[in-house]
């Protein structure tokens, strides 16, 4: 009874974990994500190439019917 107590506290403490880590990662991914555009400008790129390179992996994530 013991050894499930454990094994229930542990498996609790692994999603929690993970739960943690996804929620940095996703984070950090939408940060990045928002700052695409801005960064291209300064680097110099039109308004046309910044809309079409941050517009290409929306297209791509479009679930097909």
């Amino acid at each position: 009874m013991v050894e499930t107590d454990v094994a229930k506290a542990s498996a609790l403490k692994f999603v929690v974990l993970l739960g943690i880590v996804s929620l940095f990662a996703d984070m950090t991914y939408e940060g990045a994500r928002s700052v695409t555009g801005p960064y291209l400008a300064v680097l110099g790129a039109s308004a046309t190439v910044v809309v079409q390179l941050a517009a290409i992996p929306l297209f791509l994530l479009v679930k097909r019917a």
